[in-house]
């Protein structure tokens, strides 16, 4: 699996960001068939220039802007991806950020996402950032991102609304629970777009997990100094066996949902992609009852998990804990019954049969077309699957 570990010494924006990616080999003429599918060819031109950061040879990303910057909402912004032509995990993702982006601004200014005008944040250099991004990791393949401990800041910075104090409120919004070291530098090192991205792609902040090095890009932001290390590399998956895996734990607690929200809970998520979703009974404070929802899925799936979660419940906040897995082979076979065909769910390790279990919904049909008990058809079944532990031949073919 492919992770990439950003090192954000110096803060992050999202042009040093996509600059890194290019660094790292996402390449130029790909980067213009992403605005191509996004049908901003016409409106956006750019340049990938070599500089030097700090003594170090980096690349930087230049953009030339055709026309008047209109300010955008939520739904304009969506529309755009929607009519696009690009990769729809490349359309979602970029979706996801934007989504952030305008809760975030929405919290701060007390208004409903949706009316939330980007001013800055729509802007085409942004939505540029956002999907540039979001294309450069599908075409890297990364699974999985890490961040180092981000810097503190201060400062002001002018907007649309006037000086802001920095860090900017959208970004201490965006960066709830992440790790800061302190710092005294009175400029802005991390914009709203950067702590979007970190948000929506991060799964864990501090030093990287355990990898082979491939690859390290730098990213140069406009100011002077500015410098993004991105670090791609390769876990050794192999190194703990056959059928090991990494995967994100997203766990909240809520004590105030209705009930008969779950299940559709449940659902939605599992069909979005989760690996697993359970509820489990927990002890709230105050000695109130409560459910914790934990929810199983890919690293990469967990920035649009928690953002599911935290829109679906009443939950104000998600816990996120990188796991592994050992997940054993499997295989379906069909074996005969006095009752008729049923499917055999077969576990593998080694290529050795290690477990099989019919399809309860398979037996259900078979006893109501006999009208006999489903445990009948269920032990017959199971007695046809046994066969297979022992017939290597029975589950080869």
């Amino acid at each position: 699996m492919k992770i990439l570990h950003l090192d954000c010494a110096d803060g992050l924006s999202g042009d040093m960001a996509l600059a890194a990616l290019l660094d790292l080999g996402f390449s130029p003429a790909a980067l213009g068939e992403t605005l191509a599918a996004l049908g901003l060819s016409d409106r956006v031109g750019f340049e990938v220039a070599p500089v030097r950061r700090l003594g170090i040879g980096a690349t930087e990303l230049r953009l030339s802007l055709a026309g008047s910057q209109p300010l955008r909402r939520l739904p304009e912004i969506m529309a755009l991806l929607d009519g696009s032509s690009m990769a729809e995990r490349v359309r979602e993702r970029a979706a996801g950020v934007f989504r952030l982006l305008s809760r975030a601004e929405g919290t701060v200014h007390r208004i409903p996402p949706e009316e939330v005008h980007f001013h800055e944040l729509g802007a085409l250099d942004t939505i540029v950032d956002v999907v540039g991004f979001a294309a450069g990791l599908e075409h890297l393949g990364v699974e999985r991102v890490s961040a180092s401990p981000l810097p503190w800041f201060g400062g002001r910075v002018a907007s649309a609304h006037g000086p802001l104090p920095l860090p900017a409120p959208a970004v201490l919004e965006l960066l709830r629970g992440v790790p800061f070291r302190p710092g005294t530098r009175e400029e802005e090192l991390i914009t709203p777009t950067g702590a979007a991205l970190l948000a929506a792609w991060v799964v864990e902040f501090g030093p990287p997990p355990p990898f082979s090095l491939l690859k390290v890009g730098y990213g140069a932001g406009e100011r002077e100094g500015s410098l993004l290390r991105a670090v791609l590399g390769e876990t050794r998956e192999a190194a703990f066996g056959e059928g090991w895996e990494s995967v994100a734990a997203l766990e909240s607690c809520l004590d105030d949902l209705d009930p008969r929200l779950y299940p559709p809970l449940l659902e939605g998520i599992l069909a979005a992609g989760a690996l697993d979703a359970f509820l489990t009974p927990v002890q709230m404070k105050k000695g109130r009852p409560g459910v914790q929802v934990t929810v199983l899925c890919p690293p990469d799936k967990a920035g649009e998990l928690s953002e599911r979660l935290l829109r679906e419940t009443t939950t104000l906040g998600v816990r996120v804990r990188e796991m592994r897995r050992r997940v054993a082979g499997r295989r379906s076979r069909r074996v005969e019954t006095a009752y008729g065909p049923v499917r055999v769910k077969l576990a593998l390790l080694g290529g050795e049969v290690v477990g099989a279990n019919p399809e309860l919904e398979d037996c259900r049909v078979r006893a109501g077309e006999a009208g006999v008990p489903l445990k009948l058809v269920l032990a017959a079944a199971q007695a046809a699957a046994s066969t297979l532990l022992v017939d290597k031949r029975s589950w080869d073919k």
